[in-house]
């Protein structure tokens, strides 16, 4: 994890669609396995992070609480990631469901905490390091 990574990515402002309801524009955004979407500010950038808030030039995963960090993104949406490129720094809506980052798989030989996680054949970093990520199916401009 790496800290100019995450300093030159962008927030987001993110609502999270949970079982139906939209919550309030700016809040913070509690993952939990009913989540269907959220929306925010989205680096495309390396891995992809969804931010709750628009400026994140002071941001820091260590110093925020869980339900305000940004949002580790999965892409499963069958597209390349490079479809998605025009989308960085945008405003978007992600469907798509929630994840454990721990029931992600480990690389073959893997050493626990020093190995990265794996959804199919993508790197999952979690930079956000929140418990879960969001496994994305669609991503649409705002």
């Amino acid at each position: 994890m790496q800290m100019t990574y995450l300093t030159a990515a962008l927030l987001i402002s993110a609502s999270a669609t949970v079982g139906g309801s939209d919550c309030d524009k700016g809040k913070p955004v509690i993952l939990s396995p009913n989540t269907k979407s959220v929306s925010g500010w989205l680096s495309t950038k390396g891995e992809w992070l969804l931010f709750l808030q628009r400026n994140i030039s002071n941001y820091n995963p260590y110093s925020q609480d869980e339900d305000k960090k940004c949002i580790s993104i999965v892409n499963d949406t069958g597209k390349d990631r490079s479809a998605f490129r025009r989308y960085n720094k945008k405003r978007v809506n992600i469907t798509g469901y929630v994840m454990s980052y721990d029931s992600l798989s480990d690389p073959v030989g893997g050493q626990g905490l020093l190995s990265k996680k794996y959804f199919g054949d993508q790197v999952v970093e979690n930079s956000c390091l929140r418990y879960y990520v969001f496994v994305a199916k669609t991503v649409e401009l705002r």
